[in-house]
C-alpha cells in the first residue's frame, strides 16, 4: 500500500473518535461519522484497486471480497426479497432494497417508477453490466482463481465457483416472482446454492492456502520466577 494509505484510515479514525467522545449525540455526530468512514472505505478501495501490484496477494484479497460481496447480496435478498408482502410494503422494501445495492439508480432508469421482484433480482444477479450483480462477482472470482500461480490453484475452489455460475445460469429471473406459502421458494433456494458454494470456496482457501502455523510457545513457559 502507498503511504496516502494512512492519510485516508487516518481520516476515518479521527472521525470515530470524536464519535466516542461525544456520548450525548443525538444523531448528528453519528450522521457525520457515518459520511466520513464511507468516504475513507470508498479511498481506501480506489487506492487498493489504483496502486497495488496485481500479485497472488492481490487476487487472494480480490477473491475475498468478492465472496464478502456475494455472500452479503445473499443475504440481504433473502430477508428483504423472499418473503411476500402487501403491495406498498413490498414496493418500500423493492425500493430500499436497490438503493442497499447501490443499484436504485440504474433500475429506475431501465424500469422507471415500476418496482418488481424479478426485474430487481434480473439486475443484481444477472446483468454482468451491473458491477454489483451476483453474476459479475462470481464471473470476478473465478478469474481471480484461475490467475493464481499454479502452485496456489485450487481445483475444488475453481471447480465450485464455476458451478455457482453456471446454477446461476440456468435460473429463469421470472422464477423470482414465483410466490408460495408467502415466500418466494425458488429464489430461496437458488440463495441457498450460493450461500453454501461460496462458503465452501472460502473453507477450502481457508483450510489449504491459509493454513495457521503450528501452535508456538510462549518463551517464558518452563522459566522460573524470579520475583
Amino acid at each position: 500500500m502507498s503511504t496516502d494509505t494512512w492519510l485516508v484510515l487516518s481520516g476515518a479514525e479521527r472521525s470515530l473518535g470524536r464519535l466516542a467522545q461525544d456520548v450525548d449525540d443525538e444523531g448528528e455526530q453519528l450522521d457525520e461519522t457515518l459520511g466520513d468512514v464511507l468516504v475513507s472505505l470508498l479511498a481506501f478501495a480506489g487506492l487498493a484497486r489504483e496502486s497495488l501490484v496485481e500479485d497472488p496477494a492481490w487476487l487472494m484479497m480480490d477473491a475475498g471480497r468478492r465472496i464478502e460481496r456475494s455472500l452479503q447480496l445473499a443475504a440481504v435478498t433473502r430477508a428483504m426479497v423472499v418473503p411476500e408482502h402487501g403491495t406498498e410494503v413490498e414496493a418500500g422494501l423493492l425500493d430500499a432494497y436497490l438503493v442497499t445495492c447501490e443499484s436504485a439508480v440504474t433500475y429506475r432508469r431501465r424500469h422507471r417508477a415500476v418496482l418488481r421482484a424479478g426485474a430487481a433480482v434480473d439486475l443484481m444477479f444477472f446483468d454482468a453490466t451491473n458491477p454489483r450483480s451476483l453474476v459479475s462477482a462470481l464471473g470476478a472470482l473465478s478469474r481471480d482463481l484461475q490467475h493464481l500461480p499454479d502452485e496456489l490453484r485450487s481445483a475444488a475452489a475453481e471447480r465450485t465457483a464455476t458451478e455457482l455460475l453456471a446454477r446461476l445460469g440456468r435460473f429463469d429471473p421470472d422464477d423470482a416472482d414465483t410466490v408460495a406459502d408467502g415466500r418466494r421458494g425458488e429464489l430461496a433456494a437458488l440463495l441457498d446454492a450460493v450461500d453454501e458454494g461460496l462458503r465452501e470456496v472460502s473453507d477450502v482457501l481457508e483450510r489449504t492456502r491459509f493454513a495457521l502455523p503450528a501452535a508456538a510457545r510462549p518463551i517464558w513457559v518452563g522459566v522460573q520466577s524470579w520475583g
